[in-house]
């Protein structure tokens, strides 16, 4: 009899695409492997309260993904120009 126990894991493709390209960058036959081992590290890190159990962990991190892209600044030196103010005159 075997000990194989099988789970559906699902995520999106477009919140979680961090999470797919690994996934697919990995040989198909490994992909579990992988999971197991990255569930164990996260099994570990909540057991030592290294890191805070929440419903909303996959949220949480999406949320600072977004803070991280909203908190980008440039200097002088960026190949950047400020366009907002920019108004098209289409004239008559």
């Amino acid at each position: 009899m075997s000990t194989t126990e099988r789970k559906l894991f699902s995520y999106d493709r477009e919140e979680d695409a961090d999470i797919h390209k690994f996934l697919n960058k990995l040989p198909p036959r490994q992909q579990s492997k992988y999971i197991r081992i990255a569930l164990r590290l996260l099994k570990e890190q909540l057991e030592t309260g290294n890191i805070e159990q929440s419903r909303n962990l996959s949220h949480d991190v999406s949320q600072q993904k977004r803070e991280n892209i909203n908190t980008t600044t440039y200097n002088e030196d960026d190949d950047y120009e400020d366009i907002s103010g920019d108004t098209l005159d289409m004239g008559k």
